[in-house]
């Protein structure tokens, strides 16, 4: 079981860098049967929260 324990603290210590490194990110939907893409700023709370900032009315 400790082999578990450690893998997942490897990976949220992969997810931490990635999500520190790297603030800018893309959220693609489908809007009027039309792929929608858009940059987001996020931030994160140690994994407890990930936190997407983005404007309310993006021009697109």
């Amino acid at each position: 079981m400790k082999k578990g324990i450690e893998h997942m603290s490897d990976v949220k210590q992969k997810v931490l860098s990635i999500l520190d490194n790297y603030k800018v990110g893309t959220l693609a939907t489908i809007q009027n049967n039309k792929p929608y893409s858009r940059f987001m700023m996020f931030s994160h709370d140690d994994l407890v929260t990930l936190h997407s900032n983005k404007q309310k009315r993006a021009q697109g």
